[in-house]
């Protein structure tokens, strides 16, 4: 009665998982990367060719969601001056918005095939992974967890290339593990040898989808390096010589398959591009605090804010009984973890969780050993039953802006902005909920400091550029303010915080004022209209520009309401 109780929640957690997302998909702008991602995987499939985009991510995830738009009929605009001249974002912008099919259906069919692909996928994985070092109901527990999760709600019904990287990392130590136990140095261990195979072509597809995986090989050697100390196999290490030639010229070989062989250089091209980007850093902002070249305790801290705490709670159970009963086979649940956890700390680019979401599986495997055994032990098993409903309720009520999630701890969704900022809660992706509200207040224009590259007049916003902030060239969609009209301007939160502003307080003005309307937590919008002393501040800056006419009508006596 309790397997089928279980099957049945997890069956539930499924149904609200694909409704979650879907939700989340119609009520999302694109992303800030996502025209990009859609349109290069796009053009890879229709040229042949890795051109754009593709010094700073692989090809295999893109193309995976670009996929489904094969049977669109859209065109490449291979030919175009933005794609000849490489400004990709512009070339995005083009396929987004001016292609044969409305960027609705574009973006949103990417999407959706998107998470149909990597939500099952690693939903399969965690299962079998709990499964295999666990119990069958520690499987289905982590399954559920995994299904009510925020961060692989958002994530995955997003074309990015994070998803992919975080199944394809789960899958290969899936494999690594299951050869591990099955081979005794033997050629006839055909089994063995299978997931030998599958361990290298699930490495290649990690490392094709993001770059960062290129880390991925070396971590499983030392997995079978440590399985083989731990289990005392002197013997052992030299058995593992073959395999592991056969494994990395596996990965390589399935890599150069995908890349095409002939375009083999470009992965090492641009991981080599990368880790120059790298290098020369990236602004970020955590807690009120700044960095260019990153602070060690940004992902600890993502982690902790950003997961509900039934899962951290649950996390930690698991950790702790795994200590306790001393499972050496647990290592493979530890290692993959902080392994990955330890590279990314000290990356320098620190702009969202995702960037830690292949260690997120390895998290609810142990969150579901974890709530296992408290349901193991009659006097927490109302605990159990309180924290799985908890999480459902903490999820739901950030519906449908799941991007925007940060637990209880943090302050919840509507403090976000003062925790992180950039992909943790503002990836451009709330320009319709601004759309939707402006339209209901006679869609006035307004003042528009966006962070993002989706087209603010495709949702029917008439703006006025005040500190936009876009890889896109955005042109604005009013020529001429309103002389005394209303005043609104509508903040991204990440502009908010200056993160990207060589001057950080630009905004810092607003913060000791209260927005009028949130658009799904990442855009402030806040009505100006009786507050001259803001405007005397905006229209300084606009003098500054030399837009004297913006100025004077900011400096307008404003029309009594």
């Amino acid at each position: 009665m309790k397997r089928k109780i279980l099957v049945f929640s997890v069956l539930l957690a499924a149904v609200f998982n694909v409704y979650a997302a879907r939700s989340f998909i119609v009520n999302s702008s694109p992303t800030y990367d996502e025209p990009l991602h859609i349109a290069g995987g796009y053009s890879y499939w229709k040229t042949g060719k890795y051109r754009i985009n593709i010094k700073d991510h692989p090809p295999l995830a893109e193309m995976a969601g670009a996929l489904p738009l094969l049977f669109f009929g859209l065109d490449a605009f291979e030919t175009s001056r933005p794609y000849i001249d490489r400004g990709q974002y512009n070339w995005a912008d083009l396929f987004t918005y001016q292609n044969a099919s409305p960027a609705e259906k574009i973006v949103n069919a990417a999407r959706l095939f998107s998470y149909f692909l990597w939500t099952p996928l690693l939903a399969f994985f965690i299962f079998w992974f709990a499964k295999e070092l666990v119990s069958a109901e520690a499987g289905l527990l982590s399954v559920l967890l995994f299904l009510l999760t925020p961060v692989f709600i958002s994530n995955n019904a997003l074309v990015a290339t994070d998803s992919a990287a975080a199944a394809f990392y789960l899958a290969a130590f899936l494999f690594a593990l299951l050869f591990a136990r099955r081979y005794k140095g033997e050629l006839k261990e055909k089994k063995a040898w299978l997931y030998l195979g599958l361990c290298a072509l699930a490495s290649a597809s990690a490392m094709a989808s993001k770059f960062s995986m290129a880390v991925l090989p070396g971590f499983i050697l030392l997995m079978w390096l440590i399985e083989s100390a731990a289990a005392n196999r002197a013997a052992g290490l030299k058995k593992l010589i073959l395999p592991a030639l056969i494994y990395i010229t596996g990965v390589f070989a399935a890599l150069a398959v995908i890349y095409g062989f002939t375009q083999f250089n470009l992965y090492f091209e641009g991981l080599a591009a990368t880790a120059a980007r790298l290098e020369a850093g990236r602004p970020s902002f955590i807690n009120g605090h700044y960095s260019m070249y990153g602070v060690w305790w940004y992902f600890p801290f993502a982690f902790l804010v950003k997961t509900p705490l039934s899962v951290l709670i649950f996390f930690a159970a698991g950790v702790f009984y795994s200590l306790k009963n001393g499972r050496k086979s647990h290592i493979w649940l530890f290692a993959p973890f902080i392994l990955y956890f330890i590279f990314a700390v000290n990356s320098k680019l620190q702009i969202g969780v995702r960037h830690i979401l292949p260690v997120m599986p390895f998290c609810v495997i142990f969150a579901g050993a974890g709530a296992a055994a408290f349901l193991e032990r009659k006097y927490l098993k109302p605990a159990a039953v309180f924290l799985i409903a908890a999480l459902a309720f903490s999820v739901a009520r950030v519906h449908p802006y799941y991007l925007a999630y940060f637990n209880e701890a943090a302050g919840g969704p509507g403090n976000g902005y003062t925790r992180l900022v950039d992909s943790n809660l503002d990836w451009g992706q709330d320009l319709k909920t601004l759309a939707g509200y402006l339209k209901k207040e006679g869609s006035p224009p307004v003042y528009l400091a966006y962070f993002g590259t989706a087209r603010p007049e495709h949702y029917g916003i008439k703006y006025i550029p005040f500190g936009l902030y876009s890889d896109v060239g955005f042109k604005g969609g009013l020529e001429t303010p309103c002389p005394g009209g209303r005043v609104l301007l509508a903040v991204s939160v990440t502009n908010l915080q200056g993160v990207y502003y060589r001057n950080k307080e630009f905004f810092s003005w607003l913060l000791e004022r209260e927005p009028v309307f949130r658009a799904g937590y990442s855009i402030f919008v806040y009505d100006l209209t009786q507050d001259m002393d803001a405007r005397t501040k905006m229209a300084g800056t606009f003098n500054r520009l030399n837009l004297p006419a913006y100025a004077d009508s900011l400096l307008k006596s404003p029309v009594p309401q």
